[in-house]
């Protein structure tokens, strides 16, 4: 079995970081279809092919945009050195003797904390908040499917959310999803 046009345009809107609402609407399909398309064989691992081929693109965007920072680096010692010649020269205006001590004093540590470990660069960053919001879309799938859970404006709770008082306790999705596989060993601060 071939995936159908319709299940092609659901899984680019999920790889996009669409919900599964989003991804229905483009597909002219209901949310449930999506659901049940995801617990497909075939449908997942279409969509997890999908995945892996963003994924690589953003590594490979990644190493580009890395490997030019780093071809900067390289030369901009050439650059330091005319701005050097240029800061020192007394026969240069001293205006432009105080822009080349100003471009060496700012420009350097702009480099460096670029380059610095863990510095995270701006497609790394995308790719990450990418990451993150398909993990939340999942986890709020199986919260949505669990009988037991229910959504509110500012979380989500359960039967035993409530406290000796009647207060609700909401959960952001992950402190949920957690309280929904761990029961016995979650442990709430």
């Amino acid at each position: 079995m071939s995936l159908s046009e319709k299940q092609l345009i659901a899984i680019e809107k999920l790889v996009m970081g669409c919900n599964h609402q989003e991804a229905a609407n483009a597909a002219g399909v209901a949310r449930s279809t999506i659901y049940r398309w995801c617990d497909q064989g075939e449908f997942q691992e279409a969509l997890k092919r999908a995945k892996e081929r963003i994924f690589k693109g953003h590594e490979q965007a990644i190493d580009s945009y890395k490997q030019a920072l780093l071809e900067a680096v390289k030369l901009s010692s050439d650059c330091i050195k005319v701005l050097m010649e240029i800061a020192k020269n007394p026969d240069t205006r001293t205006s432009d003797r105080l822009k080349a001590v100003e471009m060496l004093l700012q420009q350097p540590p702009k480099l460096m904390g670029l380059l610095a470990e863990g510095a995270v660069f701006p497609e790394e960053r995308l790719a990450q908040e990418q990451e993150e919001r398909l993990k939340k879309q999942q986890l709020e799938a199986k919260l949505i499917a669990s009988p037991d859970w229910r959504k509110t404006d500012d979380g989500y709770w359960t039967d035993d959310s409530l406290s000796v008082f009647g207060q609700l306790h909401t959960y952001d999705v992950e402190k949920a999803y957690e309280k929904l596989t761990n029961p016995t060993t979650f442990f709430e601060l």
